[in-house]
């Protein structure tokens, strides 16, 4: 699949173009942080016992709350909550596997890195597929990348592209 039916398969999504997903990817990364903070910000609180931390904590997820809504319209059934916990599960794996590289473990930082990605890219599928209210047929979305050589997360790496301006 060449970038051109790429674009395409973006526009059937509902996003835009492919500089939206981009945009979406950066406020991802950002999403992820925000819920890293909130769990620092708590953390904090109960070590120091100090509740101006805990306070702290509201305001963080007021806007982790406003900025995922940027990419999370109209969830059904847990999307919301499973799309907020991947990205944290990928945020975490992404640590864990940075210690295993500072200790000079390839083989595990590897396998973190790739538990990370696919947490990532599991988010990216679950909502490009639900995008604006609709849901779109992952399976016959998956069955068409197949067909052209491609595999769903294949597609997914060539339009997550947080460099594209």
């Amino acid at each position: 699949m060449d970038k051109k039916e790429l674009a395409e398969k973006v526009k059937t999504f509902g996003i835009g173009n492919v500089s939206d997903l981009s945009s979406g990817e950066d406020l991802s990364i950002a999403i992820m942080n925000l819920i890293s903070i909130e769990e620092h910000l708590y953390f904090t609180s109960m070590k120091t016992q100090d509740r101006k931390y805990s306070l702290l904590v509201d305001d963080i997820r007021r806007m982790r709350i406003r900025l995922l809504k940027e990419l999370i319209n109209q969830p059904e059934g847990e999307l919301w909550c499973v799309s907020k916990h991947l990205l944290s599960a990928a945020m975490r794996m992404i640590e864990v596997g940075t210690k295993h590289l500072s200790t000079g473990n390839i083989e595990e930082t590897e396998r973190k890195f790739n538990d990370a990605y696919l947490l990532y890219t599991t988010f990216w599928e679950l909502n490009i597929t639900h995008k604006n209210g609709q849901e779109h047929d992952t399976q016959e979305t998956r069955n068409t990348v197949k067909a052209n050589g491609n595999g769903f997360r294949e597609m997914l790496n060539n339009m997550l592209n947080c460099c594209k301006e």
